[in-house]
């Protein structure tokens, strides 16, 4: 009789515990939104995350609004990207990120998904044998740039949606009336791509893409598991 009792009281315990914490993580949830919904907070966050990322790729990088979800849950708005001669490099209305919360103590960010929405991608080069003026990025999340930030970033996965890009080479002649691979102009840009990041970025998996360009070109269909180095 004595075991049975105690067997129930036990379980009444463990269920109290169990709902105490349930209602600690509520409330901390809860506390976190209202926090996140004073004014002047999510500002403050957008300026320290765009000092850090501009600590990091060197370069000035603004953002207008943050949204935290947790966990790992970021969602950044209007952010615009300049490249060295501080030309908009990337502008997009919405960046959506997640992040792996248990490599950040070990100064290393892993951003498992980044989304771009509608979006501007403005690359170019001043001519065939310059760097692009994106590759101060990649030497960046390489390890390879001259930032003075100790933090090390890895992407696994990207998705754009309604995205513009258009690559430039300078020295280059223009005829919109054939497909250029020195002036290319992508318009409304869907697509999904794996990356296998390390020591360097050298292989992209193409889960999906549609896209259009301007001469008229328009892959057929829909690509699938295609490997790009």
């Amino acid at each position: 009789m004595y075991v049975i009792s105690d067997i129930f009281y036990y379980i009444r315990t463990t269920s109290y515990i169990i709902r105490s914490l349930l209602a600690l993580l509520i409330v901390l949830y809860i506390g976190w939104q209202l926090f996140l919904s004073l004014p002047g907070t999510s500002d403050y966050i957008a300026e320290r995350i765009s000092s850090a990322l501009s600590e990091k790729l060197a370069t000035g990088i603004t953002i207008e609004r943050v949204e935290i979800h947790l966990p790992g849950s970021i969602d950044l708005y209007n952010i615009r990207i300049d490249d060295k001669s501080q030309k908009p490099m990337l502008e997009a209305k919405r960046l959506c990120v997640r992040i792996s919360l248990s490599e950040l103590a070990n100064r290393q960010l892993t951003i498992t998904h980044l989304g771009l929405y509608n979006a501007r991608c403005r690359f170019s080069k001043t001519s065939s044998s310059s760097p692009a003026n994106f590759q101060f990025v990649l030497d960046s999340l390489s390890g390879n740039g001259p930032s003075n930030s100790s933090l090390s970033i890895q992407v696994k996965s990207v998705v754009l949606q309604n995205t513009y890009l258009s690559y430039d080479v300078s020295d280059s002649p223009v005829n919109d009336s054939i497909f250029q691979p020195s002036h290319l102009q992508f318009n409304r840009i869907d697509g999904s791509f794996s990356i296998n990041s390390g020591e360097n970025i050298d292989r992209i998996r193409i889960r999906s893409l549609r896209l259009e360009e301007k001469s008229g070109w328009v892959p057929a269909g829909r690509r699938d598991g295609t490997d790009s180095t």
